[in-house]
């Protein structure tokens, strides 16, 4: 009796243990979706403890590399002579929660400074980011990692996490301590160390929750908002404002501040609106008074951006629209006022007339059918079904070269005046011309139809300083290609976007 039991036992055991390994190998599986950008709080995925900021981020992250930056794995900053190290400080709205890397501020901003300038130095714009980070803990993260980086600009877009310490809870203190507390994890039910366990009680009504960041190093929410507004002080977030900007210069760096915005409006706080607007305006004048009173360069992102739906996710996080706009007029402030050094130009962008002309000559609407083509095959393989009557109305969208011409010119826009200049000269020549049939007609005239000497001039204009520039913006542009005919194709698809009327049908 008690060996067959024995055995019963085992037998469930061994079950169990299998159920168990299984599950936990799916999990291992799908462990790339931390990637995904949905916001999650969980402590061992995106934080870690730290002493002196209370968590920072996890460098196992796979969004995090291993100094604790949001950006590549194998991506590592350092103190380089021949770098120009810009870091970017502030909480989730800088770190990019819920979109994915390419598409946080930082990550443009780095973007569009590497293609607008003309620079021997690598230009590096640094993910500090972190969700929650108010300006304490970036206090403490700017003395203990980010001088050691020797950055040339620190820029700081903050005030709505220092926001959330005044509003969110009672008997506020100026260091902020009555708000957050020493990393501490709630307690952890015995099952949830089982994944079948855990699985189990999820169907009998106890999902597993992950501890949100605000549980693990932020005390108890307390009192109601506008009380605890009138009853706390922006006295220390301006002190905190004007010590970021002492220990910025104290190093050598220049410090940036920048306004934040937001989108009360379309998406409203529950019962808080009005309480968290007029923190908001609060905490925006003293960030304009510091910059002014310090001589700060200061950049407004709120007031082109605030309240402005298509820029925003929620009422603070912004999508990559919105992301790309804030690091587009940071970009500019920087480049207009020199900020880089006086050695670094900006170059100057092409005009819209010399982008028309390229175009043209390089048979744009040849390159985007291809693309189409292309990425018409890719979404069928991927299981999209687009039937010939679906793929005849996509290119029938693309029938006029004015069509073309709106969607896809604002690829070429970083490329430069003087470059554009050059290659139109080149294409518009006969052997440019010629060069260009060979790549209308590809597979149909062979290039033994091109002489010697014609193909040493052309390998001469492949050498020369315009192409060369064409070649290093090339990824970005066939990037932002795809990613415009993806978008066209998806629209239309769905039936957002009607195909244009032919202008043969216009009297």
């Amino acid at each position: 009796m008690k060996k067959n039991l024995a055995f019963t036992l085992v037998i469930w055991l061994l079950i169990f243990a299998v159920f168990e390994a299984g599950i936990r190998l799916y999990d291992y599986t799908q462990k790339t979706a931390l990637d995904e950008p949905e916001y999650t709080s969980n402590p061992t995925s995106i934080f870690v403890p730290h002493p002196f900021t209370t968590y920072a981020a996890n460098p196992d992250n796979i969004n995090h590399n291993a100094q604790g930056y949001r950006a590549e794995k194998n991506r590592l900053y350092k103190s380089d002579p021949a770098s120009i190290n810009i870091v970017s400080l502030g909480g989730s709205s800088t770190y990019g929660t819920r979109v994915y890397n390419k598409d946080s501020y930082p990550y443009l901003l780095g973007e569009i400074l590497r293609r607008s300038t003309d620079t021997d130095k690598t230009i590096n714009v640094i993910n500090g980011g972190l969700g929650g980070y108010s300006t304490p803990n970036i206090i403490a993260l700017l003395s203990g990692k980010i001088i050691h980086l020797d950055p040339a600009l620190i820029i700081f877009y903050v005030g709505f996490n220092d926001a959330w310490t005044r509003l969110m809870f009672s008997d506020f203190k100026m260091d902020y301590s009555h708000a957050q507390k020493s990393w501490v994890e709630p307690d952890f039910q015995f099952w949830r160390y089982s994944r079948v366990l855990d699985l189990l009680a999820g169907k009998l009504g106890y999902p597993s929750t992950k501890p949100h960041i605000h549980s693990v190093a932020w005390r108890q929410m307390s009192g109601k908002p506008e009380a605890n507004l009138r009853n706390s002080s922006a006295d220390a977030f301006k002190a905190n404002l004007m010590t970021l900007i002492s220990i910025s210069r104290t190093h050598g760096s220049i410090p940036i501040l920048v306004t934040q915005a937001t989108d009360f409006r379309n998406h409203p706080l529950p019962a808080n609106n009005s309480a968290w607007i007029q923190a908001m305006e609060e905490h925006t004048n003293i960030i304009r008074q510091v910059a002014a009173d310090m001589s700060v360069d200061l950049i407004d992102i709120r007031s082109p951006m605030i309240d402005k739906k298509e820029y925003f996710l929620d009422v603070l996080h912004m999508n990559g629209k919105g992301n790309r706009k804030r690091a587009e007029i940071i970009a500019d402030y920087i480049m207009r006022n020199k900020l880089l050094g006086k050695n670094i130009k900006e170059t100057k962008s092409a005009t819209l007339d010399l982008i028309i002309e390229y175009m043209k000559l390089l048979r744009a609407d040849l390159f985007v059918k291809r693309v189409l083509r292309y990425r018409i095959n890719e979404l069928r393989k991927s299981g999209t079904e687009i039937s010939v009557d679906d793929e005849a109305k996509i290119f029938d969208a693309f029938s006029s070269f004015k069509t073309i011409i709106a969607t896809y010119s604002p690829v070429y826009k970083h490329l430069s005046r003087q470059t554009l200049i050059k290659a139109n000269e080149f294409f518009s020549s006969d052997l440019g011309r010629k060069s260009v049939s060979i790549y209308a007609n590809a597979g149909k005239s062979p290039q033994s139809s091109l002489t010697k000497d014609e193909l040493k001039k052309i390998r001469a204009y492949q050498a020369s300083a315009s192409w060369q520039e064409i070649q290093k913006q090339r990824p970005y542009i066939n990037r932002d290609v795809s990613n415009i005919s993806d978008h066209v194709i998806k629209q239309i698809l769905t039936e957002k976007l009607k195909s244009p009327v032919s202008e043969q049908t216009i009297k």
